[in-house]
C-alpha cells in the first residue's frame, strides 16, 4: 500500500495542470457539439432562438470551462512550486526536518548526530543567507557552532 500511495502522489502539481487542461478541452468540444446540435435543430424548426443559442453555446461553454479550470490548474501550479521550494530547502532529502526556530530568543534548535548532517545544515544557513533571510552576523553564529560540533 505504501508504494502505491507514494506513486499515486508523485508529481501531483502536474497531474492536476493536466487534469484542468483536459477538463477544459472537453467542455469546450461539448460546447460545440452542444452548439452545433442546437444550431441544426433550430434550422430544421425555423426556430431563431436556436439558432442563435446554437451560436452562443459554444463561447459560453469555453468561458465556463475556462473559469472552472483555472482554479485547478492554478492550485497545480501552486503545488509544484510548494514542492520546488521544499527541494531546495531540503537538497532534496524529503526525509530531513526543517529547522526549528524558537521565537523566544531566535536560537536554532538542532540534533546533529555526525559530519554529514552539520555539512548539510550548513548548507542550508547558507541559502538562506544567499536569498536574505538571515543576516550574516546570524550565518557566522550559525557556522562557529556548527563548525565547533564537527568531530576531528
Amino acid at each position: 500500500m505504501g508504494n502505491l500511495e507514494n506513486n499515486l502522489f508523485i508529481n501531483s502539481g502536474n497531474r492536476l495542470k493536466r487534469f484542468a487542461t483536459i477538463y477544459f478541452v472537453i467542455v469546450v468540444i461539448a460546447g460545440v457539439i452542444g452548439g452545433i446540435a442546437q444550431f441544426i435543430g433550430g434550422a430544421n424548426n425555423d426556430n431563431g432562438i436556436l439558432i442563435l443559442s446554437g451560436l452562443l453555446t459554444p463561447f459560453v461553454s469555453a468561458l465556463m470551462g475556462y473559469l472552472t479550470s483555472l482554479p485547478i490548474y492554478a492550485f497545480g501550479e501552486l503545488v509544484e512550486h510548494v514542492l520546488d521550494i521544499r527541494n531546495k530547502t531540503c537538497n532534496g532529502n524529503e526525509n530531513k526536518q526543517p529547522v526549528h526556530v524558537d521565537e523566544k530568543d531566535n536560537e536554532v534548535e538542532t540534533t546533529i548526530n555526525d559530519n554529514e548532517k552539520i555539512i548539510q545544515e550548513l548548507n542550508s544557513f547558507k541559502e538562506l543567507l544567499e536569498i536574505g533571510a538571515i543576516s550574516q552576523e546570524d550565518y557566522d553564529k550559525k557556522e562557529k557552532e556548527l563548525f565547533s560540533l564537527i568531530e576531528k
